[in-house]
């Protein structure tokens, strides 16, 4: 008996729960209905309210640049309905004022050389275009932007790349890594361009690099200074390489007239890595081998150091043999 009390007791209690939760939600839905309603009619009054724009300015005085750290904000102070203020809210980040500085009525500051600055609440029509009719325009904030320009200088500067890069196995660099344009000119102030060597491009990295990349970068902007190109293309060449072995014959240098110099043996083996390309021309190409007739004064054990000179482009691992040879001095 007593457990049917308990269980008849445990049904009332779980059908009030039940009840309850019902008329919780019931409550919750129509007080959210109308507080939206209470706010969309907040929204039909006017209101005066702040919205704060980003401002960007262009098309300086002909010969000037703009220095130092002008603003980056405005704020409109306008008047409208709630809506429409509400939205602008939302909308202001994303719209960016552009004021021309050529044509927006600057005022030279007195006693200040290349320093003025413009009234906002006098030019009120550079900011109220960006209202679209829908708000009226009170007040703009702050009432004075100052701006301090320089003359304008120029400078063409090297091109300088940033690429790091690994090769596939049996590829190699055939050449020299490039950049096109290998220069730019700077327009900026004076102060800045004169410290300005080089402009880099952006950092990047290539892996298991198996055959010539091309690639356009970005250059690395610097404040306040204009690039003539934002962009360049970096070559890297590769080509797969192959061995190759010839011989040289060793020269000898610096020899007076009235003497000869016999040097044993009269060539050196060469052994280098070189791309396909260049396979057949590489026993043609600008390295040669030679001995210096002024060392042989400082010999004792009567033999020559042994020197290879010149580049041949794409060739690695560059080796020979023999490093020292021997030699036999003649009167002629």
């Amino acid at each position: 008996m007593d457990t049917n009390l308990l269980k008849q007791f445990g049904n009332i209690f779980r059908r009030q729960k039940t009840k309850f939760k019902v008329r919780l939600a019931v409550f919750s839905f129509f007080f959210v209905v109308a507080l939206i309603l209470w706010y969309l009619n907040k929204l039909s009054y006017e209101y005066t309210a702040d919205v704060n724009f980003p401002v960007r300015f262009e098309n300086m005085p002909k010969g000037k640049v703009l220095v130092g750290d002008p603003p980056k904000s405005v704020t409109l102070n306008v008047r409208g309905f709630g809506y429409t203020l509400l939205r602008y809210r939302v909308s202001s980040r994303l719209t960016t004022i552009s004021i021309n500085l050529n044509s927006a009525g600057l005022i030279a500051v007195q006693g200040e050389e290349h320093k003025f600055m413009l009234i906002t609440n006098r030019s009120r029509h550079l900011f109220s275009g960006y209202l679209h009719g829908d708000l009226i325009l009170e007040k703009v904030s702050p009432d004075t932007l100052s701006f301090h320009f320089t003359e304008l200088a120029e400078r063409k500067v090297a091109v300088s790349p940033r690429v790091t890069y690994t090769l596939k196995k049996q590829y190699m660099i055939a050449g020299d890594i490039t950049v096109n344009p290998d220069s730019v000119t700077l327009s900026g102030p004076q102060a800045i361009i004169d410290t300005i060597t080089s402009v880099q491009t952006e950092k990047q990295s290539f892996i298991d690099l198996n055959q010539t990349l091309q690639e356009n970068i970005s250059l690395v902007s610097i404040p306040q200074v204009s690039l003539s190109h934002r962009n360049a293309k970096i070559t890297i060449p590769v080509e797969r390489f192959t061995e190759a072995n010839f011989s040289l014959p060793i020269e000898v240098k610096n020899l007076p007239d009235s003497l000869r110099l016999i040097v044993l043996p009269r060539s050196v083996n060469v052994k280098c890595n070189v791309v396909v390309s260049d396979y057949q021309d590489i026993e043609n190409s600008s390295v040669s081998a030679y001995v210096d007739f002024n060392e042989a004064k400082l010999m004792l054990d009567n033999k020559l150091r042994v020197r290879v000179m010149g580049k041949v482009h794409s060739v690695t691992n560059l080796s020979f043999e023999p490093k020292f040879v021997e030699f036999i001095i003649e009167k002629l």
